[in-house]
């Protein structure tokens, strides 16, 4: 009996990288949001730099990846990179979901 399925489907994934462990906590609350909504997150806890962990992201086919730093720290918003379209935009923390959704929905 399995009791618990590991996804390796990534297409429907967000990868919540923190870019400096001062937004450790905050990157926790961002993957919270989106699980408590039934979207797939997963924390980059490696300490992978920024462009390692977009670029394995990428490479295992996560729909997009959530960036923190102190500047998104400090304004309530998160980075969110389309890992499809390459395309980035910074959205209000409290719109995360919804945005994330929107990414969603444009890669079906």
């Amino acid at each position: 009996m399995e009791l618990f399925k590991a996804s390796t489907d990534k297409k429907d994934m967000f990868l919540v990288v923190p870019l400096t462990e001062a937004q450790s906590s905050l990157s926790m609350e961002v993957a919270s949001r989106l699980r408590e909504d039934n979207l797939q997150a997963r924390l980059e806890v490696l300490g992978r730099s920024f462009r390692e962990a977009l670029s394995y992201a990428s490479q295992m086919g996560f729909a997009g990846a959530i960036l923190l730093g102190p500047r998104e720290a400090a304004n309530c918003t998160v980075t969110l990179r389309d890992l499809k379209s390459k395309t980035q935009t910074e959205v209000p923390l409290q719109e995360i979901v919804k945005e994330a959704r929107n990414i969603l929905a444009n890669n079906s």
